[in-house]
């Protein structure tokens, strides 16, 4: 998808969209509401707009309104049906004694907003043991559902009925796999919570490890929507007694530590939490994350973003040693078009691009810090 620069006026509309801990809004004065609509549509904003459209419609053209309005429609109703197959799926699993949790989608949005049409969905996503796979696979066949064929190193097995189009995904872990530890059923079912999905209690993760898992989730997608920033601001807000002590432990055990600081980061930033000084000074330790997160909110809304230093955003916040497995994994040793207009290299000699690859990298991050500096004074 082709991404649409915001102007400032946009912009911080879009950021008004951000749940604040106060219960503040900014009155929208937006002259070009098509270019907005699409902006918030590309950062999964439009059920925001759609669930604060009484108090602001006035202020739009009414083709707006009505876009907003029907689209908001479709995304309740979409997230009605999911919730209600999560439902059924979430019980042909306990009856064939298979434990499994759901994360994501309609139950997030049930767990932090209440309401189903403030947050899109696009799936249903459920996590099981590694052990109980097959089994679930059966399971799912018996309701109708196909198995697509998926990549060898995939964590998930994708599931889709074709009479009605649902994708359920089933996950046995939630880290990346060349993360040395894995974040799975282990770790989050022996502290599952109970929550409501339309009036029936289904399992669902602790606040701790929703945290965890939506900034592991945000940094994998680089944090280029910003309803994943809305997602953790609703949480701390939510759950202002967190265990952050929990937090910390399971986060630097499973090597997400980095993750974590960087989504609470940005949502004390964009959305205005509070979050205890201390966890804050604890997250500000890493200059590799308090860069990264400057570097995300000041591209949020470019209409082409870069990824600090040329490398994967989740890179600058992960441990050494996942930093090597990621690097190996996503091919990133390997030339690319930046490594060859750094320097122009006759055909018969173009394997030297693989020299010529770190010393570009290097130079980048001279020139990046060199203008932060810079800026600095």
């Amino acid at each position: 998808m082709h991404k649409i620069g915001a102007d400032r006026e946009q912009a911080e509309f879009l950021l008004s969209l951000v749940p604040l801990p106060d219960g503040s809004r900014n009155a929208p004065r937006i002259s070009e509401w098509h270019v907005v609509s699409s902006i918030a549509r590309q950062h999964g904003l439009l059920p925001q707009i759609f669930c604060r459209l009484p108090e602001w419609e006035g202020a739009m053209p009414e083709d707006h309104v009505r876009l907003i309005r029907e689209e908001g429609y479709r995304n309740a109703a979409r997230n009605c049906v999911l919730a209600a197959e999560l439902l059924r799926r979430l019980a042909a699993f306990n009856r064939a004694g298979i434990p499994a949790l759901p994360f994501k989608g309609a139950a997030l949005a049930a767990q932090l907003y209440g309401d189903l049409a403030h947050r899109p969905a696009g799936d249903i996503d459920i996590l099981i043991h590694f052990a109980d796979l097959h089994r679930a696979a059966a399971v799912m066949k018996e309701a109708g559902y196909i198995l697509h064929p998926s990549d060898p190193d995939a964590q998930e097995f994708q599931f889709t009925r074709e009479s009605d189009g649902i994708v359920v995904e089933l996950r046995w872990r939630l880290s990346p796999s060349w993360f040395r530890r894995d974040f799975g059923m282990n770790a989050l079912w022996p502290h599952r919570r109970t929550s409501m999905l339309l009036g029936t209690a289904i399992p669902s993760l602790s606040p701790e490890h929703t945290l965890i898992l939506l900034c592991l989730h945000g940094t994998k997608h680089e944090w280029t929507r910003l309803f994943w920033v809305c997602d953790v601001v609703q949480l701390l807000s939510l759950h202002r007694d967190m265990d952050w002590s929990l937090i910390e432990r399971d986060a630097r055990r499973f090597g997400l530590w980095g993750s974590v600081a960087l989504g609470v980061l940005l949502s004390h930033r964009l959305g205005g939490v509070d979050v205890e000084e201390t966890i804050l000074r604890r997250f500000k330790r890493s200059t590799r994350v308090l860069r990264l997160e400057r570097h995300i909110r000041e591209h949020l809304f470019d209409a082409r973003y870069r990824p600090l230093d040329g490398l994967p955003n989740q890179h600058p916040v992960l441990g050494f040693r996942d930093r090597i497995r990621s690097l190996l994994k996503a091919g990133v040793a390997a030339p690319n078009l930046r490594d060859r207009e750094f320097i122009h290299l006759p055909r018969k000699i173009s394997f030297l691009y693989y020299l010529v690859r770190p010393l570009r990298l290097t130079w980048d991050h001279v020139v990046v810090k060199r203008a932060i500096q810079r800026e600095a004074r």
